[in-house]
C-alpha cells in the first residue's frame, strides 16, 4: 500500500518551541564563561516546566563542551597546564613524605606528573624487576 502525506497539520505547542529553542541555545553556546555558568545563563529565562523536560545537566554541559571543542571556543578562565599550581599538601603522602616525584611541562605544553613513593621507586629501580618487564 502506498502512504500519502496528509494535509494534517497543527501549530506546535509553546512548550515544545521553548524546549527546542533552549536546546539550540545550549548546544550552540559561544560564551567564554565556564561551562556551568554558560548553562545557567542559557536556562535563566526558560520556564521551570520546560526545564523539567530537558536532558540532565551533565548531558547539557557535555553538549556545550563538545560544541566548544569542535569550534575552538574555550572558556577564558581555563588555565594552561603550566599555570596550574599544585598545593604542597597534594605533593606529600599521608606520612608527610614526598609523593609528587616529578612535575614538568613538555615543549608542546602537556603536563607530566609522576606520583610515587621512594619505596616504590627503589623497588622499580631494582635490576631484577627491570628484567621482568623486558
Amino acid at each position: 500500500s502506498v502512504k500519502r502525506w496528509t494535509s494534517h497539520s497543527h501549530e506546535p505547542s509553546e512548550r515544545e518551541v521553548l524546549r527546542s529553542t533552549a536546546l539550540y541555545h545550549i548546544k550552540y553556546n559561544d560564551s567564554t564563561d565556564t561551562t556551568a555558568n554558560a548553562l545557567r545563563d542559557s536556562l535563566k529565562n526558560v520556564p521551570s516546566d520546560v526545564r523539567a523536560t530537558l536532558p540532565k545537566p551533565y548531558l547539557l554541559k557535555k553538549q556545550i563542551r563538545s560544541y566548544r571543542k569542535k569550534n575552538n571556543v574555550a572558556p577564558s578562565s581555563v588555565p594552561t597546564a603550566a599555570e596550574i599550581i599544585i598545593p604542597e599538601r597534594y605533593t606529600l603522602n599521608h606520612a608527610g613524605r614526598l609523593f609528587l616525584q616529578h612535575d614538568a611541562v613538555t615543549p608542546s605544553g602537556k603536563r607530566v606528573l609522576v606520583f610515587s613513593t621512594d619505596v616504590v621507586l627503589d623497588y622499580a629501580s631494582n635490576p631484577v624487576i627491570d628484567t621482568l618487564f623486558v
